[in-house]
C-alpha cells in the first residue's frame, strides 16, 4: 500500500503500518498474530501471514494508545469472480472494547479500494462482537455499501 492511513478514536489510534516498516514492527505484534491464528480455524499461520506482509500481499494494522499496542490486524484484498473482497486474516489484542470500533475503519478502507465484501475468519466469538456480520460457514462477512 502506498498511502498508509491513520484513524483516530477517542484516545486510541488505528495505523496502517508502512509495508517497508513491517520488519521493525513484527517483534511487537507477533504475539497478537499468534493469538489470532493458533487455533488453526482459518487458513493462515504466523509464517504465511509474515510472507504476505513481506511481499505486499497483506497490510498490517495496529491500534496504539499512546503508550503501547492494544491490537494488531492483517488484511488482504483479493478479487473473486463475483466481487472484490477485503479479508481480515488475523485480528487480536487486549481490551477489545477499546478497539473493536476500528473494524468500521477497516471497512472504510476496504470501500476506498472498491471492495464489496468484508470477511473475517476466526473464532466463533467474533460473531457476538461484530454488528451486521453473519456466519455463512466458519467465516463472518459483511456487505459493504
Amino acid at each position: 500500500m502506498k498511502d498508509p492511513q491513520s484513524f483516530v478514536g477517542e484516545h486510541d489510534v488505528l495505523v496502517c503500518v508502512n509495508p517497508a516498516q513491517v520488519d521493525l514492527m513484527w517483534p511487537h505484534v507477533k504475539h497478537f498474530i499468534h493469538a489470532a491464528v493458533w487455533t488453526g480455524i482459518g487458513d493462515d499461520t504466523e509464517e504465511s501471514i509474515k510472507v504476505d506482509l513481506d511481499s505486499g500481499n497483506a497490510l498490517l494494522w495496529i491500534v496504539w494508545d499512546g503508550k503501547g499496542l492494544l491490537a494488531a490486524a492483517v488484511t488482504s484484498i483479493y478479487d473473486t469472480p463475483a466481487r472484490k473482497v477485503c479479508m481480515i486474516r488475523a485480528c487480536a489484542g487486549r481490551e477489545i472494547r477499546r478497539w473493536q470500533g476500528f473494524i468500521k475503519d477497516l471497512e472504510e478502507y476496504a470501500r476506498s479500494r472498491n471492495c464489496k465484501l468484508m470477511r473475517i475468519h476466526g473464532r466463533p466469538g467474533w460473531k457476538a462482537v461484530l454488528d451486521g456480520y453473519r456466519e455463512p460457514w466458519i467465516a463472518l462477512e459483511k456487505e459493504l455499501k
